[in-house]
């Protein structure tokens, strides 16, 4: 009878484990579909993922993403894929970070217990993220909205301080720009560059990026934004992450420039 009793209960543990791992299976594959149902939404950008070699690892995460409010709710930068990895590689905590442009961003850099300077032009958007902010982030996050300006400007133009947005005709990112300009050379590990006036806020972060830190500007497949800037890059490594995204349902380009280590040359 001592063995009877164990052998009874395995020989019953048995169904009901086939029957979990059945259960477990089929609600996989029901979050499968449902995914598989977003991607459809989203237009020919999960197809296009899923036939092309270098894209296809991240279908899932793409599919995820286009949830509503994804990017506030599982706090990420809005770069491409590739651009995520690279970065996610070379964080460790203590960081410093500047950015130009708040949101998920802001979130991700204080889960990974990085300190944090965001600049937001946006009233609305800042109050939103600052009510997200935990009460323990190291975050100095500054409201700087544009201010007047005669002229339209030109937004390829690093001088100019202008956003091709027609909402900021007759308006100026001069201080938004400048506001890295309160740190010292080479005092941030990372330079998150997705704002306004992108070719102004290259001009000033350049030089504030730490030997081997990152300054990392998103869009640039739109050629303005570094056609005039190359003097400031010039001490940097490019690394251009083209692909897709978190949300949007098409490929764009992220480049991250790399600051050498003290007394080394960026490669030619």
């Amino acid at each position: 009878m001592t063995t009877t009793g164990p052998s009874m209960s395995l020989r019953g543990a048995a169904p009901r484990a086939a029957g979990a791992a059945r259960r477990i299976a089929g609600d996989a594959r029901h979050r499968t579909i449902r995914l598989l149902r977003r991607g459809a939404r989203a237009g020919a950008g999960a197809a296009v993922m899923l036939v092309s070699p270098t894209q296809r690892s991240y279908l899932l995460r793409f599919l995820r993403s286009r949830a509503p409010g994804y990017l506030l709710a599982a706090p990420s930068p809005w770069l491409t894929f590739g651009a995520l990895e690279f970065l996610g590689r070379r964080l460790r905590r203590g960081m410093r970070i500047f950015e130009y442009g708040s949101g998920g961003s802001t979130l991700f850099w204080v889960r990974a217990d990085a300190s944090c300077v965001s600049v937001e032009h946006d009233p609305a958007w800042f109050a939103d993220v600052l009510r997200r902010l935990p009460s323990s982030a190291t975050v100095d996050y500054r409201l700087v909205e544009p201010e007047p300006a005669e002229g339209s400007g030109d937004p390829a133009e690093p001088d100019d301080y202008a956003s091709t947005s027609a909402a900021f005709r007759g308006r100026r990112f001069r201080r938004y720009a400048a506001q890295i300009d309160d740190f010292p050379d080479g005092h941030f590990d990372v330079v998150l560059i997705d704002g306004r006036a992108r070719p102004s806020c290259i001009k000033h972060a350049a030089p504030k990026v730490a030997a081997e830190g990152l300054l990392i500007v998103d869009n640039t497949d739109r050629a303005y934004y570094v056609e005039r800037t190359s003097s400031y890059l010039a001490p940097f490594e490019p690394r251009r992450f083209e692909g897709f995204g978190p949300v949007n349902a098409y490929r764009w380009e992220t480049t991250i420039f790399i600051r050498p280590a003290a007394g080394e040359a960026a490669p030619r």
